[in-house]
């Protein structure tokens, strides 16, 4: 999850490599599995991953590439990511440990919680936590510029309505981070604890998860998040409080691994009642937890996914198997078909021999680089820098007073023609000095003016 800055996409009235070493650590996780990895990474789409595993008991974990496109080191156990929505499941498991404690229930109404704001309102906790509200998908981004707990509010008061008549049955199960970040509001409210404090009570502190936090860890071996391999810590920025229900939480494989066996084996851990309250979940489905197959082969998973990481956390207790895989990097690949693989062998491994774009030589990169502007707008618009990093061409939007906006690699699709990765955009550079550079938005040109 994201805030995003005024930019580029706003005026058009947008609605809303690096090869690297190897660490292992216990062995266990197979020949196949890891030169997956190393093929995702030299692919050169993927900066650094760290896959972990537990089966019948042993731990494994693998770390390939690099935790920064400059001056990174081998990711790690112990290597700091951001989660992205793997968040959620730490959100539905406080729902059961305060239910556990007799605070709320999911069958607590947000009429319950707010009573003053959402007098009467149906909603309950058990359907935020199992995407059964009929919530929005998305957040709207000015409410996570302004992060006001009362946007978010309005925005579930005006998706529902302030009627009894919604409480009669459940919604189709549609994902919602609209639903999981007023569940996270809600038990805020409920305990008088802010998010971070009720992860640590009750799901980290007691597991010993000690490099996990929504503030993150700023130390040498914290990753750096990347699109197509380039770094994008300029521009990124960091999910606003009134979303913790449903992003923004960091940690490592090792403390994943640590969350993940106490759901393999509940029995004796300070989890065992709140991982059994989130299986039986509300209405036929676990809280947060996505599932795959049924009875004794059930697989518990999530992901997360976007904003310059990926993650993936599941278990299966039939196979006594549980796998962690973070990645500190975007991309449209299969990555995760290789944690799905280690819980399922049927699942076959991804391949990445053939993601490669064409490469342009840097004399032909060069005649592209350069600053522009909006034709329509003056000197007071925002600044488009064009240029070339490793042989490959990145925009990068300022405003006039030099404020990152964003920065994104480019994928050549053709005669000078390159999609801007991440956006709805098109920039077509001029055959001759003498034609215009355009930028291609929703089927529409907007003629760009150069200003080096």
């Amino acid at each position: 999850m994201n805030i995003v800055k005024p930019s580029i996409i706003t005026l058009l009235s947008f609605p809303v490599l690096l090869t690297g070493c190897i660490t292992t650590q216990s062995g266990g996780i197979t020949r196949e599995v890891k030169a997956a990895v190393r093929e995702a990474v030299d692919s050169g789409n993927r900066t650094g991953i760290v896959i972990g595993q537990i089966h019948r008991g042993k731990t494994s974990i693998f770390g390939y590439g690099t935790t920064a496109a400059e001056n990174g080191r081998i990711p790690d156990g112990d290597t700091v990511f951001a989660l992205g929505s793997v968040t959620k499941i730490f959100t539905a498991e406080t729902l059961a440990a305060l239910t556990r404690n007799l605070i709320v229930t999911p069958a607590t109404t947000l009429g319950e919680i707010w009573p003053r704001v959402l007098d009467g309102n149906p909603v309950t906790l058990g359907a935020l936590a199992t995407h059964t509200a009929g919530l929005p998908r998305d957040l709207p981004l000015d409410l996570l510029a302004s992060n006001r707990e009362a946007l978010l509010l309005e925005l579930v008061d005006q998706a529902m309505g302030n009627s009894t008549s919604q409480a009669s049955q459940a919604a189709p199960r549609a994902y919602s981070n609209v639903g999981m970040a007023v569940l996270g509001l809600a038990l805020q409210t409920a305990s008088g604890l802010d998010q971070e404090t009720l992860t640590g009570r009750y799901i980290t502190s007691p597991l010993g998860m000690t490099r996990s936090s929504y503030t993150g860890v700023s130390d040498s071996n914290s990753a750096q998040p990347h699109r197509d391999g380039i770094e994008t810590t300029a521009s990124r920025h960091a999910t606003p409080s009134v979303a913790f229900g449903s992003g923004g939480l960091h940690s490592t494989t090792r403390d994943l691994l640590i969350f993940l066996e106490a759901h393999l084996n509940p029995a004796g851990t300070p989890m065992e009642s709140n991982i059994w309250i989130t299986e039986e979940g509300w209405k036929g489905h676990p809280l947060g937890w996505q599932v795959h197959g049924h009875g004794r082969g059930t697989i518990f998973y999530h992901s997360g996914d976007g904003d310059g990481y990926q993650a993936f956390i599941g278990y299966r207790r039939d196979r006594k198997a549980a796998v962690v895989l973070l990645a500190n990097s975007s991309a449209d690949d299969e990555l995760q078909r290789i944690a799905l693989h280690i819980l399922d062998p049927s699942v076959s491994l991804p391949s990445f021999a053939d993601i490669h774009e064409p490469v342009l030589p840097d004399r032909a990169l060069e005649t592209y680089t350069g600053t522009y502007r909006l034709a329509s707008e003056g000197p007071e618009g925002n600044l488009i820098f064009i240029e070339n990093q490793r042989g490959r061409l990145v925009y990068k939007e300022t405003t006039s007073t030099g404020s990152l906006v964003r920065l994104s690699p480019m994928i050549h699709q053709g005669k000078h023609r390159f999609l801007v990765v991440g956006l709805p955009l098109t920039i077509l550079f001029p055959e001759s000095p003498e034609e215009r550079a355009s930028m291609q938005f929703q089927d529409t040109d907007y003629p760009l003016v150069r200003v080096d």
